[in-house]
């Protein structure tokens, strides 16, 4: 099924069985675009445990092409910088990864799950003249607006932020907190609430 001026969305960010509720939204999200008829591929970070069970996500949605990139551990605590290492890895198989998507086949945006992939995906869409989009869910920003990263670091992802075309937020408050630190490309969507979310989750796992 193929819809009006469909979409070509390439998604970066985290999908389950990442612990993390980013990954439940987002695959709602690339799910709900799915069945519009648009088209979606997604690259999300899994562990080598994880995929020994086989990626019960791709499994479960076959109009959703799943790329996926090894890290030691989920980082499920977006508040916290974790080590270079980590970051590292994460930044060479998402370059990797992306080129070869995007040589692949051209989407008509890139989106952004989660704020820490905002370190590597910006300068790619810039590199390859695509729009972005980042959705900001608040761990990463409220981490910023807490102190818990070091000041460097705050100021060196702020600056890759400001890289995207909208940042999508998903609370008010949240919208103004990042006006207060200088943003305006700002897309209020507030979180929904989804009443059939228990009976959901058992097929993503």
């Amino acid at each position: 099924m193929s819809v009006p001026c469909s979409l070509n969305t390439l998604y970066v960010g985290t999908l389950p069985p990442h612990p993390g509720g980013s990954a439940i939204l987002s695959s709602q999200l690339l799910a709900g675009f799915a069945k519009l008829g648009h088209v979606v591929r997604a690259l999300a970070p899994i562990t080598a445990e994880a995929l020994r069970s086989g990626d019960v996500f791709a499994l479960r949605h076959p109009n959703i092409g799943v790329m996926r990139f090894l890290v030691p551990y989920f980082e499920s605590s977006p508040n916290i910088d974790p080590s270079d290492e980590y970051r590292r890895l994460e930044r060479e198989q998402i370059q990797e990864s992306l080129t070869v998507l995007i040589a692949n086949e051209r989407p008509d945006i890139l989106m952004i799950g989660r704020e820490t992939f905002a370190w590597h995906v910006p300068d790619l869409a810039r590199t390859y003249s695509l729009p972005c989009i980042l959705l900001i869910q608040g761990g990463t920003t409220f981490g910023i607006l807490m102190r818990t990263f070091p000041e460097a670091t705050a100021q060196q992802l702020l600056e890759q932020f400001r890289k995207a075309n909208l940042m999508v937020v998903v609370a008010r408050h949240l919208a103004e907190s990042l006006r207060q630190l200088g943003f305006s490309n700002i897309k209020v969507i507030p979180n929904p609430v989804d009443l059939h979310i228990t009976s959901i989750l058992p097929i993503w796992w």
